[in-house]
């Protein structure tokens, strides 16, 4: 009996400490997947806290991406309006400066166009002789034909052996009527000698040979060096010479006007008034001579520089 109980109560023991063992197992266990659940979760947490750190800086990055490029946009379209804009301003600036230089041109243009312009019928200013012709400025085509030794210097034609001359043909252009106003201008410079006989410096109309008086001109007198002024007299059937004053070696101008509507024919040198006498008619069929009478055996030979010479169909009085 006494063996029974010892072993039922050993028996009692392995099963207590069996059931001791399986509860510390099952207690570690438990300890074990509680701890794995929160291994787990704390994974599970890190994870998703990183993966939402992760986000939320993707989510960040993604909004500064989207801000720089929005950024960049805006600067960019700032960028091109600014360039706009300036291409724009510089357009307008050069566009108004064109216009300014346009109207400072146009204005320089009115400013120093010549309003006798139309009213030149004839002209010569001697800045070459082309093709043996001096050209007639005014478009008229009055050229002067040139003959002899002529030859161009500083802007003047000069002259001084016998034979140099100019001749310009017969023109419509040239004759005036006692009812018509002109006006000749005439700057050379007289050397001071004289080659044959009086020194004629222009004339138009007077032919002695053929006793042709219908004209005007400038001559130096030979026996005494005094500029007249030459022109038909009053019945127009001779010679009347107008005494000025002494020539010398100087530039001058010399400035026939005849002014229909008083009635006169005046004679200026440098703008001063030397002669006057009554309105003529010039209407004649002879060539204009510049340089020489025209008249065989009586030449006329004029010797210096011609600077220009200038016919105008209205009377302008020269200033002095």
């Amino acid at each position: 009996m006494k063996k029974v109980l010892v072993l039922l109560m050993a028996l009692i023991v392995v099963v207590a400490l069996v059931a001791c063992n399986g509860n510390q197992s099952t207690t570690t266990t438990g300890k074990d997947t509680t701890e794995t659940t929160a291994t787990e979760r704390q994974t599970t947490a890190e994870t998703t806290t990183a993966t939402e750190k992760q986000t939320t800086v993707e989510t960040t990055t993604a909004k500064e991406t989207t801000t720089a490029k929005e950024t960049t946009t805006e600067t960019e379209k700032q960028t091109t309006t600014e360039t706009t804009t300036v291409e724009t301003t510089t357009t307008e600036e050069v566009t108004t400066t064109e216009e300014v230089t346009t109207t400072v041109e146009e204005t320089t243009s009115a400013g120093t166009e010549d309003p006798l312009k139309d009213h030149l019928v004839a002209g010569w200013t001697f800045d070459k002789i082309e093709k043996g012709v001096v050209k007639d400025i005014s478009g008229n085509g009055n050229d002067a034909i040139v003959s002899g030794e002529c030859f161009i210097s500083k802007g003047t034609v000069v002259l001084s052996a016998l034979g140099d001359h100019m001749l310009v043909k017969d023109s419509d252009d040239l004759d005036f009527s006692m009812t018509d106003s002109f006006t000749l201008s005439v700057r050379a410079q007289w050397n001071g000698e004289f080659p044959d006989n009086w020194a004629c410096l222009v004339n138009r109309g007077l032919m002695l040979s053929t006793k042709a008086f219908k004209y005007y001109g400038v001559w130096i007198n030979s026996s005494n060096s005094i500029i007249q002024f030459g022109t038909s007299n009053e019945g127009q059937t001779g010679t009347a010479n107008y005494a000025a004053v002494e020539a010398d070696v100087g530039f001058h101008t010399y400035t026939i006007v005849q002014n229909a509507e008083e009635g006169t024919l005046n004679f200026y040198i440098d703008g001063q008034m030397y002669s006057t006498t009554t309105a003529k008619d010039f209407v004649t069929d002879e060539d204009l001579f510049i340089g020489y009478n025209g008249n065989s055996g009586d030449q006329g030979q004029w010797s210096g520089s011609i600077d220009e010479i200038l016919i105008y169909d209205i009377a302008i009085v020269p200033e002095a």
